[in-house]
């Protein structure tokens, strides 16, 4: 499998409405720096790929939002951009993303 350009995956992507739109079927990607140590006792860092569901991370991000203080009536909307934002969070191309 071929992979894309940063070009041809700007022009693929999707804008925040598809993704809302599509919530329950598409999935996000972000990774996170994790801490580890090998064998011989050396500390390394591995980037973790983490994915899960559009309608997930914004359940997350209200979590996060509502447990900072923040008003739980912000729109799924705001939750989403503000998780893509947070982790920078891409659409999946490891999950049958309709």
């Amino acid at each position: 499998m071929d992979k894309l350009t940063p070009i041809e995956k700007q022009k693929k992507m999707r804008t925040i409405e598809q993704l809302l739109e599509k919530k329950n079927s598409i999935s996000l990607e972000w990774v996170e720096p994790w801490s580890a140590s090998r064998a011989d006792g050396e500390i390394y860092f591995p980037r973790v790929r983490l994915t899960a569901l559009v309608e997930d991370c914004i359940n997350m991000q209200r979590k996060r939002s509502i447990d900072s203080g923040h008003k739980k009536t912000e729109s799924d909307k705001d939750q989403l951009l503000d998780f893509i934002a947070i982790h920078w969070a891409v659409e999946s191309e490891t999950e049958n993303n309709n």
